[in-house]
């Protein structure tokens, strides 16, 4: 399956999206998951003899969401508390905790 230039582009701004905060090592754990979902969707639990058919083997954007689930950013600060620390600098200028600091402003 080939897929279209714009679907490419479509999946990664979405996934971009979702992945905020996430480290790189999250990130190749989401991947991992994902692709884990998408490996069951293609075994056969009646018969585990039967081989796995790799060209069939296609990671969903349900796959990577299911997966988002599942590995969450364990570092960092959460989306809400970044968007509360820009409204707080930007809206209100820049707050001075220490004297000292207001030497270098």
């Amino acid at each position: 399956m080939v897929f279209e230039p714009w679907e490419v582009y479509l999946f990664f701004s979405r996934a971009a999206a979702r992945t905020k905060n996430y480290s790189g090592a999250e990130l190749e754990g989401v991947v991992k998951s994902a692709v884990s979902y998408a490996l069951n969707r293609q075994l056969s639990l009646d018969d585990l003899t039967k081989p796995v058919e790799e060209e069939n083997i296609k990671v969903t954007m349900d796959d990577f969401l299911n997966a988002l689930h599942e590995v969450i950013p364990a570092f960092g600060a959460s989306t809400d508390d970044l968007e509360r620390c820009r409204y707080c600098f930007w809206s209100q200028g820049f707050t001075v905790f220490r004297n000292g600091l207001s030497n270098f402003i």
